[in-house]
């Protein structure tokens, strides 16, 4: 065995750091973006915002924010009598109810001893974001280092609060509290709930009936009192997770008998490399501080040529599909044609990978709502010597189950014959699988009485 050196020659695909930026910042949606901006504003001084476009127009708390700063002090002369009392924006700030602070508000106003108060406020913690208690009595007493009759009465107690069917353990509990609460949990309901959950989901309405010992008749009725009922108590309630808006890339609009398309710059603040930190890198003597200054322009120029770069792929591939789609534009899902994100790809000289990024997460305002560009790429159905997008023959099917009378809903291959009379020749099974992908389900199970 021996070391030798050769000299070879190869090619690779090295990562930059600007083409790994350029890669981050245009999967990056307008809000995502605007967040990203500033917190590199924050960290970055090379980065300087060029105008009033720091404060993001989507958000009206920064609005009211910035209007109680400047009139801090006419607050405090009009409203307030001590000049020793801080006034902050932050007295103007609304906290958002959640269910645990609903459920601890009733607990306030019930007379308890102070260990069952302690027992109840440690199990409100506990229940999570559906609104069920997913500890049981024994595991609780561990934890408390008390009885678990202590535990199972809290529980009774935080069960009798409002939302009904709050701090259940499970399902069949959660759906028995809110029929003893209707005065409607007789005997035949309590097998009904204890041992036919399955049989209602399907409509096995006869197995129902046979458990139950009751009619055909009384186990429909009885499964749609069951329907009627809330599985989830924490519904309407913050839990927690935030709702996102989104905010649309740019507006395709109709003027003059065309389509044009119009990017909202304004959302994005405007900003720029500050020259003031420049010239520091011209006269810096300490290496470390050239070394800084050196570090943070490179990436704030890579963030400026990130976004540029975004800007104009979004703009192509948006110019490319109103130029394919504009009946779609015009007159509706109905006229959306097939189109693939590798048949865009080849089309602009791109990546497959580079479109899937651009559009990832983002929206456009069209003549037909605000909706996701990913939506337009769909794949296609041969019919005949035509093609037709898979997304039309889903309307079609969802718009022809909704018109369905409920007492006797369509079979799968009745749909099939009614397509076809629409000139869309397709096989049960085809219908049967773009049905189940729309979340609806089959005939039996969407029998209603």
């Amino acid at each position: 065995m021996q070391l030798n050196q050769n000299l070879t020659q190869e090619q690779k695909l090295i990562l930059t750091q600007s083409l790994s930026m350029s890669i981050k910042i245009l999967e990056m949606n307008s809000v995502d973006l605007y967040e990203f901006i500033k917190k590199e504003l924050s960290e970055n001084p090379l980065l300087d915002c060029s105008g009033d476009e720091y404060t993001i127009g989507y958000d009206e708390s920064y609005k009211i924010k910035e209007y109680v700063e400047k009139n801090l002090y006419s607050f405090k002369d009009k409203d307030y009598k001590e000049e020793t009392e801080c006034i902050t924006p932050f007295y103007f700030i609304s906290e958002k109810k959640t269910l645990r602070n609903h459920l601890q508000q009733q607990l306030g106003e019930m007379k308890l001893d102070e260990s069952q108060r302690k027992i109840c406020v440690y199990l409100i913690e506990c229940i999570d974001e559906r609104g069920y208690l997913p500890i049981s009595s024994a595991q609780g007493a561990e934890e408390l280092c008390c009885s678990r009759e202590d535990v199972e009465s809290a529980v009774n107690i935080i069960q009798s609060m409002d939302p009904c069917g709050i701090g259940s353990r499970n399902l069949t509990e959660c759906l028995a509290i809110q029929l003893k609460e209707k005065n409607m949990f007789t005997k035949e309901m309590k097998i009904v709930v204890e041992e036919c959950l399955d049989d209602i989901a399907y409509a096995r309405y006869w197995a129902v009936a046979k458990k139950a010992g009751i009619s055909v008749a009384k186990a429909r009725r009885c499964s749609e009192i069951i329907r009627n009922l809330e599985p989830k108590p924490s519904r309407g309630f913050y839990t927690g997770e935030e709702t996102k808006y989104v905010i649309p890339e740019a507006e395709i609009y109709e003027e003059n008998d065309d389509f044009k398309i119009k990017m909202t710059k304004g959302i994005i603040p405007k900003i720029k490399i500050n020259k003031e930190y420049r010239k520091l890198l011209k006269f810096a003597c300490e290496k470390e501080v050239k070394e800084y200054i050196d570090k943070k322009t490179e990436r704030a120029r890579n963030i400026l040529n990130g976004i540029d770069k975004r800007e104009e792929t979004l703009v192509r591939i948006l110019k490319y599909i109103l130029e394919n789609q504009k009946r779609y534009f015009k007159y509706g899902k109905e006229k959306l044609k097939p189109m693939s994100i590798k048949q865009v790809a080849e089309d602009l000289g791109l990546s497959d990978s580079t479109i899937s990024r651009a559009v990832k997460g983002k929206y456009i305002y069209t003549p037909n709502g605000i909706i996701l560009i990913r939506k337009l790429f769909t794949s296609s159905l041969n019919i005949g010597n035509t093609e037709i997008s898979t997304d039309t023959v889903k309307d079609k099917i969802k718009s022809i189950i909704e018109k369905e009378n409920k007492k006797k809903p369509l079979s799968d291959q009745v749909i099939c014959f009614m397509l076809n009379d629409y000139n869309i020749e397709i096989s049960r099974r085809t219908v049967a699988k773009y049905r189940e992908e729309l979340g609806i389900e089959s005939s039996s199970r969407r029998r209603r009485i």
